[in-house]
């Protein structure tokens, strides 16, 4: 039988890359360089919450129109099998760009001698990928069994880490519009791996799965516009991909009771 293959994660990228352009004015126009204080009622500003308000809506009635009434395994490996080498081929390039970005924030982290937290927050990037990269090629065989218990709960740890880490750089600044954007995007990462790894522990929700998975991909993609350094760029990617796979993965493998 034909696989039921999703293609709005692409829809979610696509209302993404709207969403960085309005955001990158936003942050260039709305926000006076000599205050440090934004406009009032920004037309860049209201323009990106209605998009993300539509787009909201859109994810949340896909989420539950898609897949209420319809069965889904509650083992990870054969909930997100990979449909296809394709599938397989992103997942796996999602985790290696996690790899990279860690890589290159190690790098940048000698190079300014930063602390402690720096490194730490490269080496857990690094490890993130490698078990999406293992939970990737898990899924992609179907073993009967899951194994990815561990696995699937490092990456919603990293990315709580890097919320802290962003929140603390910016909680000092009265003027939330500045990191208000990046805060949100990594909120719905978060969700969004954290609803995936219910299904390595057989309690999977598949509505909020789909749900924030698609809210992860447009909300990061719009985040561009706020994570200007090439590491940080490239572990998003990796958020996009991953979460962008899952979704069209959990929609295929899904079946009408």
């Amino acid at each position: 039988m034909r696989k039921n293959i999703s293609f709005i994660p692409i829809f979610a990228l696509l209302a993404g890359a709207v969403g960085f352009f309005l955001r990158g004015k936003e942050l260039s126009t709305a926000i006076d360089p000599l205050t440090g204080l934004a406009e009032r009622w920004s037309k860049f500003t209201i323009m990106l919450i209605l998009l993300t308000v539509v787009a909201a809506v859109i994810f949340v009635l896909y989420g539950v129109v898609k897949m209420r009434g319809r069965e889904v395994s509650p083992s990870y490996n054969t909930a997100f099998s990979a449909i296809g080498v394709i599938a397989l081929f992103f997942a796996v390039i999602g985790g290696a760009a996690f790899v990279v970005g860690g890589a290159l924030y190690y790098m940048d982290a000698r190079l300014f001698r930063a602390g402690i937290t720096d490194f730490v927050f490269a080496l857990f990037a690094v490890i993130s990928g490698v078990c999406q990269i293992s939970m990737a090629f898990g899924a992609y065989k179907k073993r009967d069994k899951n194994t990815s218990h561990v696995a699937a709960v490092v990456t919603p740890l990293f990315l709580c880490l890097w919320l802290i880490i962003a929140y603390k750089d910016n909680a000092t600044d009265p003027e939330l519009l500045k990191y208000c954007g990046m805060c949100m995007a990594l909120i719905s990462a978060i969700l969004s791996f954290y609803f995936s790894a219910g299904f390595a522990f057989n309690n999977g929700k598949a509505i909020g799965t789909v749900v924030f998975n698609l809210l992860a991909v447009y909300m990061c993609t719009v985040a561009m516009a706020d994570f200007t350094a090439l590491s940080l760029r490239l572990i998003l990617v990796g958020v996009i991909v991953i979460s962008g796979v899952n979704v069209s993965s959990l929609v295929g493998n899904s079946r009408k009771e």
